[in-house]
């Protein structure tokens, strides 16, 4: 089959044609449309008082209007849990749609909908469909639009002096009587199935938008309502979605709506067209001599300049005044980034040593491009660049002033973030080449920190592809001092996932079968992709060798996952999750990794995916990220920059983290579609989303229906594309169905649904429309639950094709896919129900659609007011996407985190900032380290969260006289130590029924709300904790 059109247009159409209908516009069906279509009708109206009674009980519980009840019944079973009594099911008998206009001319309006009735052929009984279709002309003073007997619309209209426009609501009710003296009848004559209104207006006129409100919420809420003030909606819908076209002439409700996000053209030709393509490649960067660099670089940069003139400055003066405040806000910023880009850039001209460090990391993100393919020659994307110059900038001198302000990476998923900030540890640690390691040693520079451990292990092969690229560089170039200590790097992320001990890495590596901390985490050279082996040899560190002799890092790979090892080696660079960091209070030899051998300090964090630091986890690391602010920064502040694709409030999530200002980048101009280094292509194909409701069914059968249905049309518009054509190729990305799920016990509902109920609808779909039945065998499970081996196989299989053995048909997921999961291939999801949050439904979504643009189908349950509301407001929120990314929330000062986590940060920075208290809890022997450690603590708090600042000063000077009270001989409860111990473990705490006179020590940030039990304390000590 040759297709000339979008094939995700075919697809959405054979969706709606299987989930609403009609399959032909006279089809005769076998079973009721009642049965087979899952929703898109409206029932006559309740009328018995027992059927309204219901109906109304049902609209206060869920928010919506009345309409008719399915009186059938069903037991929920226990392990349902999103399934609802069939008794309960609500069938709405209207539909409407609101929207506003600035004049009172009539308007088009055009109504579709058909109804079903009862024929027989041959003894068998059937449904004939019968479509109906009215054209009116309506005005403002129209009330009541009879179409059929007891089938009207009813309009609401009423003129909004303030804004100037009219504003309507249009609504379509049935309110057929069912006339018969049977105690059952069936309601499906009455019923008005694919119902349609559509509004046009007359001449030149156009329906208006929701008007732009710039004078109430925060401060970021303006700014986010001024930048999309060009996307605002035309009308919403009632117990239905709308649409609209471009010309904004004509509105229609829509039950199964669509909308194409357009994608980030991530090399912004619109404005970079200039530049020399050749010009941006990291090779020819790495080699050019000084004049080129600056000339090219300084050419670069004026693209940017001139769009902040052109885009910004030449602007102002269109804008009202309270516009304008808005844009030379952004103008401000965007000047202040340009003046810090060029000083790099002037820097590099002057200094040969920084220069040599910029042009060697370079050549080494070249080298690490090759090693993919030969023929792969990397090209800087304008963003990826800028961000490297404007980073940077901070490392000219050891204290300058920038080095105190968090550089923030924002870009839409699969922009190629990674590769910025890579270039820019690869920078550092040429830096730190030039001198031998016995002059200059750098110890650990980079700590890159994570959320999940997923996306911790993947990160970690391309980070190490990295270092191994840059050494072999630093190994060859005649800048280097041929004694400076080698670029190396760690995993650092608990024992499930890498041992602690070389012993236990011993001990691992005996048994065949490892299922969980296999030291082993990478099994192919970065280089040749020839076989590691991982051997222990006596008195040297556990790392993998490669064999190949003709591979250019042949021997010994500086790659250690072993704790032990790391704390020894002190790699360059340490990926660890943020769980891991807190474990520093506890074990003394990570000491090791904040000091070098002379005395160095590390350089730089990098926080990726720094959405996900909030709530209690945010709260808890914001407090310990002062300790470790304290430990790193002692010379020199050391350097953070982060990493998110979706955040709101930046500066001030960023403020209470890491106590900085913040710089995004690229920041906003005027419009959010285009900061020069981000603009929307809207000539290019994005990510499709569809919308589905669950209404006129239970949540469970509707999901098994819209699995059903997209699995199907998936597979057969894959075997109907012509071989070797991009539609077939692009058709496979959809035969593996993804699926995500709010928690684990749907997913586990959803995993039986799959094997049961899917299977009956999937043989009906392949009846109705003549074609093959497929089915779903072959199903991963994506959680928390599995172990990383799991994992690991898992996303492997994902990469497999259609046609390959072994590949999946589905994958049931949690949140788990929404950071770190980056597999090319996926093109079709179904994401069930709204998720807990904006951030979370963007990054879910944009797994698929990386190699071709994908199709995201988005299930609501009609049941929910929050679901209900984004499928009635479906386009309005898809085509402002970033718009209504909820605030993230961080209170790392409140009472309640002090009292929870203050002593573990205490301890964690006496410990690590004097050589006594690292191993002894003597107080008298550091008063004066517990002394700056508070000042610091309090200070902080002065400046993030001033109304606590009494209560975190009471709360030290307890823990000190506490302290002192006690005389603590060690400083953890544990068998093996005797005498008093200030601190036990938390977790041991709360699972015990005994109350300890200890402190409990915070070791995850994760479970950080254990049991709450009552500890009767002796009145005499002086302990007041709130």
């Amino acid at each position: 089959m040759e297709f000339k059109e979008d094939i995700r247009k075919y697809f959405s159409n054979k969706l709606k044609a299987s989930l609403i209908g009609p399959l032909s516009d006279d089809e005769v069906l076998e079973e009721s449309p009642k049965s087979k279509y899952l929703y898109g009708y409206l029932s006559p109206t309740p009328k018995s008082e027992e059927e309204v009674s219901i109906a109304e009980t049902i609209s206060d519980s869920g928010n919506l209007s009345i309409g008719a009840i399915e009186n059938t019944s069903s037991e929920l079973n226990d392990d349902d849990e999103f399934e609802q009594p069939l008794e309960l099911v609500y069938e709405p008998s209207s539909m409407g749609i609101s929207f506003q206009i600035k004049t009172n001319n009539e308007l088009k309006l055009k109504v579709k909908f058909a109804r079903y009735f009862e024929i027989e052929e041959e003894g068998k009984k059937l449904w004939k469909r019968k479509g109906f279709e009215y054209e009116k002309l309506i005005s403002y003073k129209n009330k009541k639009v009879i179409l059929e007997d007891e089938i009207y619309l009813h309009i609401y209209s009423v003129f909004k002096k303030s804004e100037n426009f009219y504003m309507y609501t249009i609504t379509l009710i049935n309110d057929l009587t069912i006339r018969s003296t049977e105690d059952y009848v069936d309601k499906t004559p009455y019923i008005l199935f694919q119902p349609e209104i559509n509004i046009s207006t007359i001449d030149d006129n156009v329906f208006t938008e929701r008007p732009i409100n710039l004078n109430s919420g925060d401060y970021e809420t303006r700014m986010y309502e001024f930048l999309y003030s060009n996307s605002r909606p035309l009308c919403f819908g009632h117990g239905v979605s709308t649409q609209w076209n471009e010309s904004k002439n004509e509105i229609w409700t829509e039950y199964l709506p669509i909308h194409e996000i357009n994608p980030i053209d991530k090399n912004a030709r619109k404005y970079f067209y200039k530049i020399n393509i050749k010009n941006l490649e990291a090779n020819f960067l790495g080699k050019s001599d000084r004049k080129i660099l600056t000339e090219t670089l300084s050419n670069f940069i004026q693209v940017y300049e001139s769009w902040i003139e052109e885009e910004i400055k030449n602007k102002l003066d269109d804008f009202p005044d309270i516009s304008r405040d808005f844009a030379s806000s952004n103008l401000e910023i965007c000047e202040n980034v340009i003046k810090r880009i060029k000083s790099t850039i002037d820097y590099l001209d002057k200094n040969e040593s920084f220069r040599n460090a910029f042009q060697l990391a370079n050549l080494a993100i070249a080298e690490q491009s090759s090693w993919k393919s030969e023929s792969n020659i990397f090209i800087w994307r304008p963003f990826q660049l800028a961000f490297i110059l404007l980073v940077l900038e901070s490392f000219r001198e050891e204290n300058s002033d920038s080095k105190k302000v968090a550089d923030l990476l924002w870009f839409p998923t699969g922009g190629g973030k990674t590769e910025a900030y890579l270039c820019i540890i690869s920078f550092l640690l040429f830096k730190s080449s030039f001198k031998s390691k016995e002059i200059d040693d750098p110890g650990t520079q980079v700590f890159i920190r994570y959320t999940l451990r997923l996306l911790t292990t993947q990160q970690f092969e391309r980070a190490t592809s990295l270092v191994l690229a840059s050494d072999y560089i630093r190994k060859e170039s005649k800048f280097c001092n041929k004694n400076s200590k080698p670029f190396s790097i760690g995993l650092w992320i608990g024992q499930y996932s890498s041992p602690n001990t070389r012993k236990k890495a011993m001990e691992l590596l005996e048994n065949e079968e490892i299922q969980t901390g296999d030291p082993r985490q990478i099994n192919e050279c970065p280089c040749c992709k020839s076989e590691l082996f991982w051997e222990f040899k006596p008195e040297a560190p556990f790392s993998p060798t490669c064999r190949n002799k003709s591979c250019k890092v042949s021997g010994d790979l500086p790659i250690y996952t072993v704790d032990e090892d790391i704390y020894n080696v002190r790699p360059s660079i340490i990926l660890g999750t943020t769980d891991k960091f807190i474990r520093i209070l506890k074990v003394p030899n990570t000491n090791r990794l904040f000091y070098s051998s002379t005395g160095r300090n590390p350089e730089l964090i990098l926080q990726d995916e720094l959405h996900l630091i909030s709530g209690p986890l945010g709260s808890i690391s914001g407090l310990f990220e002062a300790a470790i602010d304290m430990i790193c920064s002692q010379k020199n502040p050391i350097k953070i920059i982060g990493s998110t694709a979706t955040i709101k409030n930046a500066n001030v999530q960023v403020k209470t983290l890491f106590d900085r200002e913040l710089v995004q980048f690229p920041p906003q101009g005027i419009s959010f579609d285009d900061s020069c280094f981000a603009v929307e292509d809207k000539n290019e194909r994005g990510r499709l989303y569809i919308g589905v409701s669950t209404m006129c069914n239970s949540p469970k059968q509707a999901l098994a229906g819209i699995v059903a249905g997209a699995f199907h049309h998936a597979q057969n518009i894959y075997y109907e594309m012509k071989e070797g054509t991009e539609e077939k190729e692009q058709a496979e990305t959809f035969t593996t169905l993804v699926s995500y799920f709010n928690s684990l016990k749907e997913l586990g509902g959803a995993n039986v649904l799959y094997q049961d109920q899917v299977i009956e609808k999937l043989k009906s779909i392949a009846k109705d429309f003549n074609q093959n039945t497929y089915s779903i065998q072959n199903i991963c499970e994506l959680t928390s639950q599995r172990s990383q081996q799991q994992i690991k196989t898992f996303l492997e299989d994902l990469h497999l094709t259609r046609d390959s053995d072994g590949s999946l048909d589905a994958c049931l997921s949690t949140n788990m896919i929404s950071v770190g999961v980056d597999v090319s291939r996926l093109g079709l999801m179904i994401i069930n129900g709204q998720t807990k949050s904006k951030s979370e439904y963007i990054q879910a979504s944009s797994r698929v659609g990386r190699k071709f643009p994908g199709i995201v189908i988005s299930v609501y349950n009609a049941n929910k007011v929050r679901d209900k509301s984004c499928y009635e407001n479906f386009k309005d929120i898809h085509q402002s996407l970033y718009k209504d990314v909820e605030v993230t929330s961080l209170t790392p000062f409140s009472p309640e985190c002090i009292k929870k986590a203050l002593p573990s940060v205490i301890v964690t920075a006496c410990r690590h900032l004097s050589e006594f208290a690292l191993n002894s809890p003597d107080l008298s022997q550091f008063n004066d380290t517990f002394s700056e450690v508070s000042n610091f603590l309090i200070e902080r708090c002065r400046r993030i969260s001033p109304e606590n600042l009494k209560f975190l000063e009471n709360q030290i000077k307890d823990f000190e006289a506490d302290w002192i009270d006690i005389k603590p001989k060690n400083y953890f409860k544990s068998p093996k130590n005797k005498g008093k111990s200030l601190m036990i473990d938390a977790e041991i705490a709360a699972s015990s029924n005994k109350t300890f006179e200890e402190y409990a020590c915070i070791t995850n940030v994760r479970n950080v709300e254990a049991e709450a039990l009552i500890r009767v304390i002796d009145p005499a000590r002086r302990r007041r904790r709130g």
